[in-house]
């Protein structure tokens, strides 16, 4: 892989990261929205955002565009979905601190599916670097992880198992385009939460226009630049990487509505920059030697 490829991969994910650490602000923000209501809508604004984003860029290419992504790619759409419901019941079932260190697992469980499907290898400093991020999101959310709540987390660990195997699909077809999966998990989960849910219309205005910016905003540019980021670098690599998102998280809640972070929060986030920093100083001295292909 080209090193500038690399590297713009890496700022890609990144800037994802920085992107959904604003997702707990903005559920914070919301009135009354049900779980069904902001799951609804920020879907339906990521759908309709992305596929005019899609029409206006490829105009006559547009059917080949979305289309492209085949089966796989449906499919693929269908695990980012129901990682994100599964994601919005366990933040409803269960505490901030027990889906935060659920969810921290994502990038072993990449690691895993992606050495057992792919035969993706993984470097012992990488997973040293790995190891210590894990312990510091455990330390972040010490004080917050609570027993007896295991619908919560089983929905974390299921939304958790499905963005690894979306991850992999990714990897899979690393040769094709699969941005347009985001726009399709939207239409997924638009035409299953109707299913299981009522009173999906009975939105307060408020939160109908926060939850369509999130989904054509937040959503939909996020998990563009994951899944193009994602094509380039190794499956537990880029999941690592999105780490950072549970450590700006607090900080964005923190100066906009003064919900000051624990001290634990403190000193697990700084583990988890450090890991990130010595994983790019590590990347960054492989790039450069002349060995590296």
């Amino acid at each position: 892989m080209q090193l500038r490829t690399r590297q713009a991969s890496i700022l890609m994910v990144l800037t994802s990261a920085l992107i959904f650490s604003s997702n707990g602000l903005i559920v914070r923000l919301l009135n009354d929205a049900t779980p069904f209501q902001a799951l609804f809508y920020r879907s339906l604004g990521m759908s309709l955002g992305l596929f005019l984003a899609y029409a206006l860029i490829f105009r006559s290419q547009f059917k080949g565009f979305v289309t492209g992504i085949g089966p796989v790619g449906l499919f693929g759409a269908f695990l980012l979905g129901a990682s994100a419901s599964g994601m919005v019941f366990a933040m409803f079932n269960a505490t901030v601190a027990n889906v935060v260190f659920v969810s921290s697992a994502i990038p072993f469980f990449t690691a895993a599916l992606a050495w057992l499907i792919l035969r993706e290898k993984i470097s012992r400093l990488v997973l040293v670097f790995m190891a210590i991020a894990f312990i510091g999101i455990s330390i972040m959310v010490s004080g917050g992880i609570s027993l007896g709540v295991a619908f919560g987390n089983m929905m974390a660990l299921a939304s958790a198992l499905m963005y690894a195997l979306f991850v992999i699909v990714i990897r899979w077809n690393e040769q094709t385009n699969m941005t347009p999966m985001v726009a399709f998990a939207g239409i997924w989960i638009c035409i299953l939460v109707p299913l299981f849910s009522d009173g999906i219309t009975s939105i307060g205005a408020w939160d109908f226009a926060l939850c369509i910016f999130w989904g054509s905003c937040v959503a939909a540019v996020g998990h563009t630049l994951f899944v193009m980021a994602a094509r380039n670098l190794p499956g537990a690599e880029v999941t690592f990487i999105m780490l950072l998102e549970f450590v700006l998280a607090p900080i964005w809640v923190w100066w906009a509505i003064n919900e000051v972070p624990a001290t634990t929060t403190l000193v697990g986030g700084t583990l988890v920059i450090g890991a990130l920093i010595g994983w790019t100083l590590n990347s960054k001295k492989k790039s450069v030697s002349p060995d590296s292909s």
